[in-house]
């Protein structure tokens, strides 16, 4: 019994060391290529750095039901609902871009745990460099 530990502890140690030759090449074992991972695909957009919070608890059966029957995701719909709406309304739309006071700051999200560095901190008309 000690013996077999004794082989697997050599054949490890074989896998982790050797950097000409495989422990598996070495017993005349070919392995098949690796199948690539299924993993996310990536999206040509970027993702989103926060998500908007909306109290829509209230509809969500109607959302869910809604859904359900155009064969879409509860967001999809959602989605498709707002891109409707904002086709009607492309010209308001465009006329309220043009207000400042109405532009929105960016959003930032709330789960991240940012360090405030030091440059942060300091104020640039502050700042003296000697040279």
């Amino acid at each position: 019994m000690a013996l077999k530990s004794k082989e697997r502890l050599d054949d490890m140690i074989d896998l982790f060391n050797d950097e000409t030759e495989t422990a598996a090449e070495k017993r005349g074992i070919v392995e098949a290529p690796k199948k690539r991972s299924a993993g996310r695909k990536k999206l040509d957009t970027p993702t989103p750095k926060a998500y908007m919070q909306l109290n829509i608890y209230g509809y969500e059966d109607y959302l869910y039901r809604m859904s359900q029957v155009q064969k879409k995701t509860m967001t999809g719909y959602v989605l498709e609902l707002i891109q409707k709406d904002m086709e009607a309304n492309a010209l308001a739309y465009e006329g309220l871009k043009l207000i400042p006071s109405l532009n929105k700051p960016p959003r930032k999200a709330k789960n991240t745990k940012a360090k405030k560095a030091e440059s942060d901190k300091l104020d640039p008309d502050e700042i003296i460099i000697e040279i």
